[in-house]
């Protein structure tokens, strides 16, 4: 993804790397991309979307966001996989595509180690996954089908 879009790639500690190449998990290359700039947030928008539409009904627990002004953005070296961290380290928009199972955990970590430390999900298999890297439900909100996605 050397087109212009990237900031810097990051990697995940060598422990934690380590850790999923020994459980045969994914540990997929991610790069920063460059902040507030229009063709990297058009990109970010774009790769969400098709992931969204690989998952089916799934898809609609994926946020995609009208704004990612302010938004630091990370995107898979291979663009089926991203997230974005606020300035107040809420983690926004995980996304991963269908065809690129067992992510979400190494994303995870890939975000708290670039300063993620909270984020919201629907309550379908999400929450489980994210108590596992130490993040605990604070509220739970009934569901109203007003909003639904």
């Amino acid at each position: 993804m050397a087109n212009g879009l990237v900031e810097y790639s990051i990697e995940a500690k060598p422990e934690i790397k380590k850790i999923f190449e020994e459980a045969e998990l994914p540990t997929p290359s991610f790069n920063q991309l460059k902040k507030n700039y229009n063709k990297v947030i058009d990109t970010f928008k774009k790769a969400i979307a098709k992931a969204k539409q690989s998952l089916g009904d799934y898809g609609a627990s994926v946020e995609l966001k009208d704004d990612y002004t302010d938004i630091n953005l990370y995107l898979s070296e291979d663009g089926e996989s991203g997230f974005g961290i606020k300035p107040n380290g809420d983690i926004v928009s995980v996304f991963s595509s269908s065809k690129e199972k067992g992510r979400s955990s190494y994303m995870l970590e890939m975000a708290i180690s670039q300063g993620g430390r909270q984020l919201d999900c629907f309550d379908i298999y999400l929450t489980k996954i994210y108590e596992t890297h130490g993040f605990k439900p604070v509220a739970k909100m009934k569901w109203d089908d007003e909003y639904i996605p």
